[in-house]
């Protein structure tokens, strides 16, 4: 119990001191990171919001925000998240394949059969996240926690960190772990009318999925693999 409280704490100092040194820039503030925590966005690592969207975040509406993501993810598809997605061809095949019949049934508006696939798919990508690869452990917020500022010695002990975490990585955790405990949350299956992973899982859900719910995952899928591959920069198309 001491050590989820210590790890917790610690990880909030680590977000604090860096959005401290970067708080000149708008969309690194803890203001606009909680807006799209609040939201369910996670966007692409290395994504520069400032550049993309040519005015301070203060300007922009949360509807503003989310076709902002929407156009960047309709202009940018093949030139970006197709490159990240097939990445993975060699590596995760099987997953690839899925990622890959998601596209076509989103591109057919299929947006019903693409939910739960993609909620799978997110899974297989958090157990390599959060567990390092251990399939048998579904909770992955305390695994995120730790990304950030422990590892373990020889003995299996957890000491901190002394290297510089990069800021991108660690608000992509943070944002991450804000998704889950958004849409991974247990729910009352009676009443409950809006997106959520148990409810898609078991065929439960009493709301449609739409077009902005399989790209908000689309979104956090790519945002985890890029992270394996160091994508260092995304340049969006012009329109």
């Amino acid at each position: 119990m001491l050590l989820n409280k210590l790890t917790v704490e610690k990880f909030h100092s680590i977000m604090e001191s860096i959005l401290e040194r970067l708080e000149k820039d708008d969309y690194l503030s803890w203001d606009f990171i909680n807006r799209l925590s609040k939201n369910g966005w996670v966007p692409p690592l290395a994504f520069d919001c400032y550049d993309y969207f040519q005015c301070p975040s203060s300007e922009l509406s949360d509807k503003e925000i989310e076709l902002g993501f929407m156009n960047f993810f309709e202009l940018n598809f093949e030139s970006v998240f197709l490159k990240i997605i097939n990445l993975e061809e060699e590596q995760n095949p099987f997953i690839h394949k899925m990622l890959l019949e998601v596209i076509q049934a989103y591109r057919q508006g299929f947006y019903q059969i693409c939910i739960p696939s993609l909620f799978a798919i997110l899974e297989r990508y958090l157990a390599d996240l959060s567990n390092d690869g251990d399939l048998s452990n579904v909770k992955y917020g305390m695994g995120l926690a730790r990304k950030v500022w422990i590892e373990k010695d020889k003995n299996g002990q957890f000491i901190e960190t002394d290297g510089e975490i990069p800021y991108q990585f660690v608000q992509s955790c943070y944002l991450i772990k804000q998704f889950l405990d958004k849409y991974f949350t247990k729910i009352d299956f009676e009443s409950f009318d809006s997106l959520n992973r148990h409810a898609f899982a078991h065929g439960r859900q009493q709301y449609y999925a739409t077009r902005v719910d399989a790209v908000k995952l689309i979104f956090i899928i790519t945002n985890i693999i890029s992270m394996y591959y160091q994508i260092e920069f995304i340049t969006p198309e012009e329109e």
